[in-house]
């Protein structure tokens, strides 16, 4: 029987988000007809590559659509490529990003009390 080349199978979960955007990407289900030992090779779409494994994670940082590719590789050279479409919207403003725990309030000079109780809340729902 001929070699055939291994069945790839891709998740990516989620595939749309916002920034920054932890992905686990999957490759179970990816199999070899003949029972080689299969190799993977993920390349992001962002410029990140070299990640391998059936299972890894990855941040995209930057806003935009990116392809994310898997490449099945078994023992005798055969390959097979899968693909998914991942969306990373930006950040909505004025959440916590990553450990950028920044808050800019402006109290009013009429109602100071007010204002150390916004920046106290704040401060507390940032460290929590």
């Amino acid at each position: 029987m001929e070699n055939q080349p291994p069945v790839e199978v891709v998740n990516a979960e989620p595939s749309v988000g916002r920034l920054p955007l932890k992905v686990q990407f999957s490759a179970d289900g990816s199999y070899d007809s003949e029972g080689d030992f299969i190799a993977f090779e993920w390349d992001f779409g962002d410029g990140s590559k070299g990640a391998s494994g059936a299972e890894t994670e990855h941040v995209h940082t930057e806003r935009g659509t990116y392809i994310a590719r898997l490449t099945v590789t078994d023992n005798d050279g055969m390959t097979g490529e899968a693909q998914v479409e991942i969306k990373v919207r930006k950040s909505r403003r004025g959440r916590k990003l990553g450990s950028n725990k920044s808050v800019l309030i402006h109290p009013s000079p009429k109602t100071p009390q007010c204002g150390l109780a916004m920046i106290a809340s704040a401060i507390s729902q940032f460290h929590a």
